[in-house]
């Protein structure tokens, strides 16, 4: 598969969708400054080792936009959700737990394609 391929239109949005959701989350939650600080770090220490290892990163981009919403709903699910909070759009930890769900879909999808890519070079 060529790499170029991945930067099709329905991959940058996809990959680009999660990043408002968890900064919305990420401001209604206390010591944001400090959860943005923390969850950087991750999301920059596994770019870090995704690189070491050989990954393409063209290919494995979606995920860390990913990895970033889930650590924020995993954040605003341990603190609890707000009652004046903008989101989740719904006021229940339901909805923070479906995100959830969906940005590890995507983490695992888009680990699997950069594994198949590394595979076929």
């Amino acid at each position: 598969m060529e790499p170029a391929a991945f930067l099709s239109p329905w991959r940058i949005v996809l990959g680009l969708l999660p990043l408002p959701y968890g900064a919305v989350l990420l401001l209604d939650v206390a010591g944001s400054f400090f959860w943005l600080v923390v969850i950087s770090v991750v999301v920059l220490g596994l770019l870090v080792l995704a690189y070491s290892l050989g990954y393409p990163l063209v290919a494995c981009w979606q995920a860390f936009s990913a990895l970033f919403v889930v650590l924020t709903c995993v954040v605003m699910l341990v603190q609890g959700v707000p009652v004046d909070s903008a989101l989740p759009l719904t006021g229940s930890p339901l909805e923070l737990w479906c995100i959830s769900l969906l940005g590890l879909v995507l983490v695992i999808w888009s680990g699997n394609t950069a594994r198949q890519l590394l595979m076929e070079r």
